[in-house]
């Protein structure tokens, strides 16, 4: 486990700011969003796949200035990619843990005590079951741990979506 990860980004704000407008968070996600076929007359165009070290390396980079359930999700994504299922364990393992011990302040924050209204409260509890939702995404989360290789023999090779 990455214990980098459990580390205050400050002592003012232990899961940093915000990066929902930070033109690196806008980077990484437009970078792992899958790329569509293009097709001009006879021309096609295939997609460029994935880069997901890449993701990987700038989603932790990411992570050292503020801790999103998002940013951690698309690692958790680029970590079933690269290792399989021990990536997926890693990684669960590793947000179950983030969303204890920041259970408040872990981006998108959860609004509580005084002076806050009953619609942002309940906008922001929105915003964060949206991002855990990110969890149950079929083209997403759940089509990587489909494409999780079982069984790599000669015989037969076997992937989570194959049981």
């Amino acid at each position: 486990m990455d214990m980098s990860l459990t580390k205050p980004v400050s002592a003012e704000q232990p899961c940093g700011p915000d990066p929902e407008y930070d033109p690196e968070y806008l980077l990484l996600f437009s970078r792992a969003a899958p790329q569509a076929e293009a097709q001009y007359g006879d021309f096609v165009s295939t997609p460029e796949a994935v880069n997901w070290p890449e993701i990987e390396r700038d989603a932790r980079r990411l992570l050292t200035r503020s801790k999103d359930i998002r940013v951690l999700i698309l690692l958790l994504r680029s970590r079933i990619q690269q290792a399989g299922a021990q990536g997926l364990a890693e990684m669960l393992t590793q947000l179950a843990e983030l969303s204890v011990i920041w259970s408040d302040a872990l981006h998108p924050q959860l609004l509580t005590g005084e002076g806050a209204s009953a619609e942002s409260i309940e906008d922001a509890a929105l915003a964060r079951s949206n991002a855990l939702a990110a969890l149950l995404d079929h083209e997403g989360v759940m089509a990587d741990i489909r494409g999780i290789t079982l069984s790599n023999s000669a015989a037969l090779r076997l992937q989570v979506r194959d049981v």
